[in-house]
């Protein structure tokens, strides 16, 4: 089980995710004025891994999957691993079994992931065909 303070830290990042969530389905990135351009972009004229990614929510919480896609796809790829995460520091049990079995991601997991988001920022800056589908 997980400590109490463990699962207030939780409760508030799931709370605040919500909360971002609700406001994000409202206000749409591009028009609502709310939400800051990406400062990688502003400052560089280059896209960064993240580039793409509240327009790619805000069009999920749509149900537009293909746009959101559009917008970032390694954004939407991530999302069911991010999803499993979450549910495996839930640490919940039903009937006394576990949801989600704990594991432990070893120093691969890590560089595998690194590796994708550095390439993806590097392939979706190349102004080229097919490279431009990356970008936002």
């Amino acid at each position: 089980m997980i400590s109490i303070k463990k699962r207030t830290v939780i409760i508030l990042l799931t709370s605040a995710a919500t909360a971002f969530l609700v406001l994000l389905y409202f206000f749409e990135p591009v028009k609502g004025g709310i939400f800051p351009p990406c400062p990688f972009n502003y400052l560089t004229g280059l896209y960064c891994p993240g580039c793409g990614s509240l327009r790619g929510l805000h069009s999920l919480l749509h149900g537009n999957f293909l746009k959101a896609m559009d917008h970032n796809i390694l954004m939407v790829l991530s999302l069911p691993l991010v999803f499993y995460l979450y549910l495996m520091e839930l640490d919940l049990y039903i009937n006394g079994m576990p949801l989600i079995k704990k594991r432990h991601f070893g120093k691969t997991f890590y560089t595998i992931i690194i590796t994708v988001i550095v390439a993806y920022w590097i392939l979706r800056n190349i102004n080229a065909y097919p490279f431009i589908i990356l970008a936002p």
